[in-house]
Formats: structure tokens, sequence, C-alpha cells
């Protein structure tokens, strides 16, 4: 099972889903689905929030599966 962690660096970061969306181009239902884990956005767009976050990919990721 996959989970992402783009609520906790968002706030970590202290910035909102909303200005994600923005960064992004896409809807705020989007971002917010990403946030509660109902939906994984697509690897390419992982990368972009990685570079909007100023992180690593393989921190907005955890696989369960193991």
């Amino acid at each position: 099972m996959k989970y992402n962690r783009i609520k906790e660096i968002l706030e970590d970061s202290q910035k909102s889903q909303k200005w994600l969306s923005g960064q992004l181009d896409v809807s705020v239902v989007s971002v917010s689905n990403w946030c509660q884990n109902h939906k994984q956005p697509s690897l390419k767009t992982i990368h972009q929030i990685a570079k909007i976050l100023n992180c690593n990919p393989s921190e907005l990721i955890h696989n369960t599966d193991q």
C-alpha cells in the first residue's frame, strides 16, 4: 500500500493546499484528495511537488508493502 506525506510536508513548510494547487495549476480538490490519501498523484506530479516544496520525491511517498 502506498501513501503520501504531502499534507505533512505542506504543514511543515507552512504552505496551504490552495497554494500548492495554484503552483501546480490543478484543482484544490485534487490536492485535498492527495493530502487525504484518497488518490495518489502521478509520478510526474510527485516530482513537480518535490521541486516546489524543495524536497526529495522519496520524502513524499511511503510504501508500506515490504
